[in-house]
């Protein structure tokens, strides 16, 4: 065989030789708070007492140091709490939050007690995009192309008036289209790395990692300084925002609008029992929030049977008074002050500690 000849042996050799490598090296581009929360799902440290999982909402809210810091001073006990907060900046999220668990509980082992945020997209305008595509970057980049089909076989996708099924939309891919955009994706990865040694571009460094990977804005605050704030600015802006979440989706698991986020969060749960972790569940309070109903407490207890719920809207509002509209930095995102409030509300509510 000549030169000639050899030459497409020998590229698609050094083509697979650079997605095998590529594949291992991780190094594609992403956003820096995906890069951290896989990184700190794979530290060589034991899995917490309790470990809070979510989406921003929560990593904006929950200061687990904070609260082990309280719990400590108060009572002499030490609890150890942790938070996983992958933002939710691309969708779908849940196949996301599957991945990065599946990660912690193979490297780290399994909590004790998992605090689980019900993660549901409000925005009418952005439910469209709430489960497809199933595979996004993210998991191109951190998923083996086997994990990449476990993820999407026995997906249940949202019921929309569609004439055709929906799996013939073209962003669902084939199992073909993902093993091609898998390998592109390694390949890149193995081309990339090079420059990302050369530039130093780790970013998810000691304490860098746990302020990007859980979007936490509690870690090294100092608490006492922190306050409510308010001005003119502030009000025109949260009278937008006000109006903006009068128009969200409800919660109502159980539409058929909601069939693939209710899917991948049993699915977490079954990952999460079958390691060992007992869960308890948790609803966010948002600018606009109302208390639920006992029509929409009895729908969750129906579709998530036997979980204790934690929906703090009445506790948190009681806890904030007249300062509730100040509580939030945008229609869903608490502001730093209304965080420690919220962690000390979790301390009691979930950890039986009252002080």
């Amino acid at each position: 065989m000549g030169p000639v000849a050899k030459a497409p042996f020998l590229i698609l050799l050094s083509l697979s030789a650079l997605a095998l490598i590529g594949a291992k090296l991780e190094s594609v581009d992403t956003d820096v708070s995906a890069e951290c929360a896989f990184k700190l799902a794979a530290l060589d440290a034991p899995a917490p007492d309790v470990l809070f999982l979510g989406a921003s909402r929560s990593g904006r809210a929950v200061d687990p140091r904070y609260m082990m810091d309280r719990i400590e001073a108060h009572s002499g006990q030490s609890v150890s709490i942790e938070l996983l907060a992958l933002t939710n900046t691309t969708s779908p999220f849940m196949p996301q939050l599957q991945l990065l668990l599946k990660r912690y509980l193979e490297q780290r082992g399994a909590p004790e007690h998992v605090v689980l945020e019900l993660v549901y997209q409000f925005d009418p305008d952005k439910q469209r995009a709430s489960d497809l595509p199933i595979i996004t970057d993210r998991l191109f980049k951190f998923a083996s192309f086997m994990e990449l089909v476990e993820i999407r076989s026995g997906v249940i996708l949202n019921a929309h008036q569609t004439v055709l099924p929906r799996t013939f939309e073209a962003e669902y891919r084939s199992l073909p289209s993902l093993a091609l955009q898998k390998i592109e994706t390694s390949i890149f990865a193995a081309l990339r790395w090079p420059a990302r040694q050369f530039l130093n571009e780790d970013r998810c460094e000691g304490e860098e990692m746990y302020r990007h990977g859980n979007q936490e804005f509690l870690y090294n605050t100092v608490h006492d300084d922190l306050t409510f704030e308010d001005s003119p600015a502030l009000q025109r802006l949260r009278a937008n925002w006000s109006k903006e979440a009068s128009g969200f989706l409800p919660l109502a698991p159980s539409r058929p609008f909601r069939h693939f986020e209710t899917d991948r969060i049993e699915k977490i749960i079954s990952m999460l029992e079958d390691a060992g972790s007992s869960v308890t569940l948790m609803i966010m309070p948002s600018l606009g929030d109302t208390e639920l109903t006992q029509v929409e407490v009895d729908e969750i207890a129906t579709v998530f049977p036997g979980y204790p719920l934690i929906h703090p809207y009445n506790l948190f509002e009681s806890e904030v008074g007249a300062e509730f509209a100040n509580s939030f930095s945008d229609t869903h995102h608490m502001t730093p002050y209304a965080g420690l409030i919220y962690s000390r509300y979790l301390i009691d509510e979930l950890l039986g500690f009252d002080f």
